[in-house]
């Protein structure tokens, strides 16, 4: 079974990753580790989530904040040291929806040898109910365009009755 590496990064939202991590504890069916990733937080958030969860999650502690892409860069490296085979990045301020989100997401990789990364659909939560966040941007499009980023591929999965949008990257990291 494969062994995945949830990180959820934190900087001084501790109410925010309780939560998250909380919606994490959730998941069935798969094997997994939560890793609490602090982006070198100045309030008590780490402390107070280390009194709550001791033992029962990891935890990574940077002595800088790396902001999202370093923090999440540098504990996937982390995590990859560790073995870990994929890594889940979670901001604290997300909650997953349901018990098999992360295995509906892993049977993703298993529809095709060279998909690198998948990811659920994304919900904004508005004051007019939750509206679906459509990941849309100028700078998006213009990478898909010029190829320098595959387009997606809808991918529905009719054993858990799960749609899931995966992005074929071949041959990534391998420059």
């Amino acid at each position: 079974m494969e062994n995945i590496a949830i990180l959820v990064l934190n900087y001084n939202t501790f109410l925010k990753s309780k939560k998250c991590i909380e919606s994490c504890k959730k998941q069935i069916g798969i094997n997994y580790t939560i890793f609490l990733v602090d982006n070198n937080s100045n309030d008590d958030s780490l402390k107070k989530i280390k009194e709550i969860y001791k033992d029962s999650i990891e935890y990574i502690k940077f002595d800088d904040n790396y902001g999202y892409a370093g923090g999440n860069n540098k504990a996937i490296k982390i995590v990859n040291d560790l073995n870990y085979d994929y890594s889940f990045i979670l901001n604290s301020d997300t909650e997953l929806i349901g018990e098999f989100l992360l295995k509906n997401l892993m049977q993703g990789f298993k529809m095709g040898k060279n998909i690198a990364m998948v990811a659920p659909y994304i919900y904004n939560v508005t004051s007019n109910g939750n509206v679906l966040n459509p990941n849309k941007s100028i700078y998006l499009d213009l990478l898909v365009k010029s190829k320098i980023l595959p387009f997606n591929k809808k991918i529905y999965n009719d054993e858990y009755e799960n749609i899931l949008e995966a992005q074929r990257f071949c041959n990534i990291n391998k420059k």
